[in-house]
């Protein structure tokens, strides 16, 4: 099914734990991401992400991504593109640091809204978009939180991203807790005020998944067999992508 896909932002290897969770199902052909328009000159990956499509490059004056949102809307729709599609949000705009979560911190006391210690205030105006033009065709919100071990003094995910890879191409083992469910669309608010306040919500949800995970060193629910993906296949991946 196609589906808008909202995650909390950490690190570079929240691209990795998202295509794993779309992987088990078969879907990692699926995903697609926004990005910064800078990010087109990311040697290999920005310029391939532009020509397949997975990734819908934004800049940031207001005119030029609204024109990209309506082409990308558009293409989404339309029943001879690729379908289904995982639509990929970090509705919190960029990767969540100390200094960062200190102003979003201050923007929420200023704005009257509760205060978040683990994620950052999420920007809903994208979003609200995104609902309005894509609902009829997704089925669901697959609302993903991802967390990490954190360095005690900079609070920074750990290990970094250059690390997972390397351990990787070595054979050693890395875990990512990933919680996942999924909340079908007839279940998202239509209202515009109405879905505003259902975001806030989902991230404080999020925030205090966070904080019992940080507790706890795991995430409450089920726990879901994870498929490893073989050499062999992480391979093919590389060499068809260079």
């Amino acid at each position: 099914e196609s589906c808008l896909f909202v995650s909390n932002h950490r690190s570079w290897t929240d691209t990795i734990a998202i295509y794993s969770v779309a992987r088990q199902v078969g879907a990692h052909g699926y995903v697609k991401f926004f990005a910064k328009f800078p990010l087109i000159f990311f040697p290999v990956y920005g310029l391939a992400g532009h020509i397949t499509k997975v990734v819908i490059f934004i800049q940031r004056s207001a005119e030029s991504a609204t024109r990209h949102f309506q082409k990308a809307f558009s293409f989404l729709r339309d029943p001879k593109a690729q379908h289904p599609f995982w639509m990929i949000s970090y509705l919190e705009g960029t990767r969540l640091t100390v200094k960062k979560l200190e102003d979003a911190q201050a923007f929420a006391k200023k704005r009257d809204l509760r205060v978040l210690n683990h994620v950052l205030q999420p920007r809903v105006k994208g979003f609200i978009s995104m609902v309005h033009e894509l609902r009829p065709v997704t089925s669901a919100v697959y609302d993903i939180t991802i967390g990490y071990k954190e360095d005690p003094n900079t609070k920074e995910p750990t290990p970094p991203f250059t690390t997972y890879l390397l351990d990787y191409c070595q054979g050693q083992d890395r875990i990512i807790h990933v919680h996942q469910r999924r909340i079908p669309m007839n279940e998202v608010p239509e209202d515009e005020d109405e879905l505003k306040n259902w975001i806030y919500k989902l991230y404080t949800e999020k925030d205090e998944l966070l904080e019992q995970f940080y507790k706890t060193g795991h995430f409450p629910g089920q726990t879901v067999a994870w498929e490893r993906m073989t050499t062999s296949y992480a391979v093919s991946c590389y060499a068809l992508t260079v």
